[in-house]
């Protein structure tokens, strides 16, 4: 990237978005190494005890310049042990949280991501022994919006065990709830803006990518200073969310940042993300008679594993191609014969069939492009409070009212799990709108519903104004990875990335995920080859990251809590994605399947109760008609099979 590049916005120039072309321009300037000061590699010597090491002074003699070790607001509650800190740094002893974890160190402060304006980000690492380091990089990302350290809660006692130093980072924020009640929020995007029409470039730039490649560089550093090595001998990237969207900005952008990435459910096009998911909200407003209880998505569940389970060759409860199957919600869900005649767990209205058909179908913009794909499928089993279309996109409570820009009050996520609302309606807000006090996702987007043809043809579907749609894919494009060709450097340097997404996924449609990696194969000659570098693998009914839905859902180290904590059964190349992505990096042995796991009511402390095998795209698991159907063995992954690229009248509605 060359200092003097710069690029130009070429689309419409009125005046209403004079200050986000401003912004955009601010953000595209590159990040130069002449911006900052060169660093002396001195190590810190090793020979004293972790305990002994584990203090503010040792852990700032091994700070690399521009790094700050010191005590931080914003450590996740989950990692309440980890807020004890004595300037930074606090000794965690074995076996701290009941999980046999050998001991580490855990060392929070600031990293410099902008020399000029002196912008920082926070985060926070997990040191292991000297001698129990695996002389491995491994970073974390985050979810939501960000703005916390340690975000999924304490490093995973699996990840510890092996040795890994673990970094994380708020993406250069902190989340407005640690100053509200000292809990985050999650879906908080006030940082964005200093005020309106005011955006905070830098706060926005280290969110976008920024921050995880600044962390991630002095992160590598001080690490090797701490353990007096000359480097670490390979770095890696776990993430979900917008964990993933950070993995695939890693990739893009800096693609010698890490050996290899996991990068699950990913932000691939945020302007998909946001505009599927205020979709699920507008569609519900388009009546009093439209709003979808929670209740009611357990109906829709039920009648499309009806109308579908049986087109993968077996019933049992899962459906393995979503997009294969013809589920028409207009026909196929229990319809009541009178508006309000009926209860919402045997049968919907008409207004509410319409709305759950808009969410299954694409969002176009009034010039015929898909702006937004459609949902899936709404998972058949508990949601655990956010991650498939039944908590996600159901209202927790009526709203205040159907005019203005707060239906649901100014701060909705704080009263509730109101997250398709929070998160999509603060993005426009801050991010594409820049703060305007009179924009209401309501009016301004201008979004309206169509239905083409015969009433119950199941084209009921949102339509975005085409100058609105290109507003808000402006304000998201550094945050966005869409275009495979970004990815060209990262495969010419041999590096491996692991995609996944769920089919259940009710946050981010796993059909941006697949149109992704079908549009990438086609530049990279064939599924075949681009499987060298990059496997994308798709979990039937498994929720967004992992919860909800009936399917199997452990393959994934990364979260430490229940129910998060999806850790497989067995940490092998054969179950736990880090430990294939580790295989294929250092052995060269690609993962040709992940055996995926499902716990008793999701909780690991409960037996196994199914597993299935999941494939590298487009393979699709094939049962073999004689075995225990929950047993894994009972299921392979033929080669050369495209069956995961089959679309039949659902995937073909919804966007594929």
């Amino acid at each position: 990237m060359e200092c003097n590049a710069s690029k130009r916005y070429r689309g419409p120039t009125s005046g209403a978005i004079t200050a986000v072309i401003l912004m955009l321009n601010l953000l595209r300037a590159p990040i130069c190494s002449a911006d900052e000061p060169t660093a002396t590699l001195a190590v810190t010597a090793s020979s004293n005890t972790l305990v002994e090491q584990c203090s503010h002074d040792v852990m700032q003699a091994a700070a690399p310049p521009g790094v700050v070790v010191k005590d931080i607001t914003n450590v996740n509650p989950a990692a309440s042990l980890f807020k004890n800190t004595k300037g930074g740094a606090v000794y965690i002893p074995a076996n701290a949280f009941g999980d046999d974890a050998p001991a580490y160190c855990v060392v929070t402060g600031s990293m410099v991501t902008n020399w000029k304006t002196g912008k920082t980000a926070n985060f926070g690492a997990a040191l292991p022994s000297a001698t129990t380091w695996n002389k491995k990089f491994l970073m974390e990302g985050c979810g939501g919006t960000c703005g916390d350290v340690f975000d999924n809660g304490p490093p995973a006692p699996s990840v510890i065990r092996r040795g890994y130093a673990v970094w994380t980072t708020d993406d250069g924020h902190i989340d407005s709830g640690y100053a509200d009640n000292g809990q985050p929020i999650g879906t908080d995007s006030d940082w964005a803006v200093k005020g309106p029409g005011r955006p905070d470039v830098d706060s926005m730039l280290d969110y976008f990518h920024r921050g995880v490649h600044v962390v991630a560089d002095l992160g590598k550093t001080f690490t090797s200073r701490f353990y007096a090595a000359v480097g670490v001998d390979r770095s890696y990237f776990l993430g979900c969310s917008d964990g993933g969207k950070e993995a695939m900005r890693e990739a893009t952008l800096y693609p010698e940042d890490f050996d290899g990435l996991v990068a699950g459910a990913p932000f691939l096009d945020a302007t998909a993300v946001v505009v599927g998911g205020i979709n699920t909200q507008l569609a519900q407003f388009q009546s009093a008679a439209s709003v979808v209880p929670a209740a009611a998505f357990d109906l829709v569940a039920k009648a499309f594993v009806a109308k579908c389970d049986a087109s993968d060759g077996v019933v049992d409860g899962i459906v393995q191609n979503p997009a294969a199957c013809n589920f028409n919600p207009q026909k196929d869900i229990p319809r009541c014969a009178v508006l309000g005649g009926g209860s919402s767990s045997r049968c919907l209205t008409a207004p509410q069939i319409n709305a759950v058909t808009a969410m299954f179908n694409e969002v176009r913009d009034t010039g015929g492009h898909v702006v937004a794909p459609g949902f899936a499928t709404v998972t058949s089993g508990p949601d655990h409070g956010g991650w498939g279309l039944a908590s996600w996109a159901a209202f927790p409570y009526q709203p205040h009212t159907t005019v203005g820009p707060y239906p649901f009050g100014p701060t909705p996520s704080k009263g509730g799990n109101f997250w398709a609302w929070a998160v999509s309606d603060g993005v426009l807000r801050n991010l594409t709108y820049v703060g305007d006090p009179a924009y209401a996702s309501l009016s301004t987007l201008g979004m309206k519903y169509i239905q083409a043809g015969q009433p119950r043809n199941g084209s009921y579907a949102g339509v975005l104004p085409f100058d609105v749609a290109e507003r808000i894919k402006f304000s998201l494009q550094e945050e966005t990875s869409s275009n495979p060709y970004l990815l060209a450097n990262f495969i010419a340097q041999n590096r491996k990335l692991i995609m996944w997404h769920g089919y259940g996924d009710g946050v981010i449609s796993p059909y941006s995920t697949v149109r992704y990696y079908e549009r990438l194969a086609t530049l990279n000659g064939g599924y075949k080859d681009l499987q060298d570098n990059v496997r994308l693998f798709m979990a039937p009914d498994v929720g967004h990251c992992g919860l909800g839905g009936a399917g199997p859902n452990a393959f994934m180290t990364l979260y430490h809590n229940v129910p998060w904590a999806m850790q497989p059964p067995v940490i092998d190349a054969d179950h736990d994605m880090l430990s294939a992505l580790e295989k294929w990096v250092e052995g060269r042995v690609p993962p040709n399947i992940i055996i995926a796991s499902k716990y008793l009511n999701d909780d690991m402390t409960k037996p196994v109760v199914r597993s299935m095998p999941l494939c590298p795209f487009p393979e699709k698991a094939r049962y073999d008609g004689r075995g225990n159907v929950n047993d894994a063995a009972s299921w392979s992954c033929p080669d050369n099979d495209a069956g995961l690229l089959k679309v039949g009248k659902s995937g073909a509605r919804a966007g594929l």
